[in-house]
């Protein structure tokens, strides 16, 4: 059926093939085949070449540029609307897959969380007891040129486990810093980020001399389709 604006629309909607047919039938023939986009097409290859060289140099111009405008967003919106039909049941079935998984995925990276918070608690028991270590030396190395005696043998210190070698493969350990702001005030200030949403609000109330900053106007246009009057209205 046809709406008021001419679109051609399917009330039942796309038949997306599935199972053993998806080899014979892709969507690019579904497409090609649905005359919602065969009525679609025509409109936008009509629309490429209006729009190849639009000018405005008058009123008379102005209102055609709107009057395009209005049926280029209607056939953008129906677009899009056709695209939802397609990929909707799809994102349904995504979806509904995503869902059934993440239970799996979520107790496989526990179990790896697990495994993984063991190792490097082992490294960092073993890096607390480095330091002890090279504490106690340092003080003996005092204590010895003070006194010609030694406070205490230093602890004896496994090594830490940064590579593992197994039949099945390897598992490598490397730093990775991370950091938290605790103190904003005392960041450089070229660490410090503008407050984009409230600069904004602030521009967009009026604002227009904001020290440090460059305003200028990118004009927009707003379309409005004109409403047609309903039937025995």
């Amino acid at each position: 059926m046809q709406t008021e604006d001419g679109i051609v629309q399917d009330p039942i909607g796309p038949q997306l093939i599935e199972g053993e047919h998806l080899g014979e039938i892709t969507v690019a023939d579904q497409l090609a085949a649905d005359p919602r986009v065969v009525a679609l097409e025509a409109e936008i290859t009509a629309m490429a070449t209006s729009a190849e060289n639009c000018v405005v140099s008058n009123p008379e111009d102005a209102a055609k540029a709107a009057d395009n405008l209005i049926v280029m967003t209607k056939v953008e919106k129906a677009l899009s609307e056709l695209r939802k039909d397609y990929v909707g049941p799809l994102n349904a079935r995504v979806k509904e897959i995503n869902t059934l998984f993440k239970p799996y995925l979520d107790s496989v990276a526990g179990s790896i969380g697990a495994w993984k918070m063991a190792l490097n608690s082992h490294n960092e028991r073993v890096r607390a007891l480095q330091e002890k270590a090279a504490e106690v030396a340092r003080l003996n190395a005092e204590l010895l040129q003070e006194t010609g005696e030694i406070l205490e043998q230093p602890p004896a210190v496994p090594a830490t486990i940064e590579k593992t070698y197994t039949d099945m493969g390897s598992v490598s350990t490397r730093s990775n810093w991370r950091y938290e702001v605790v103190d904003f005030g005392a960041l450089d200030d070229q660490f410090k980020l503008p407050d984009v949403a409230r600069l904004t609000k602030l521009v967009k109330a009026g604002m227009r001399d904001l020290a440090g900053l460059r305003i200028w106007n990118e004009p927009i246009q707003t379309v409005h389709s004109r409403k047609e009057p309903q039937d025995g209205g």
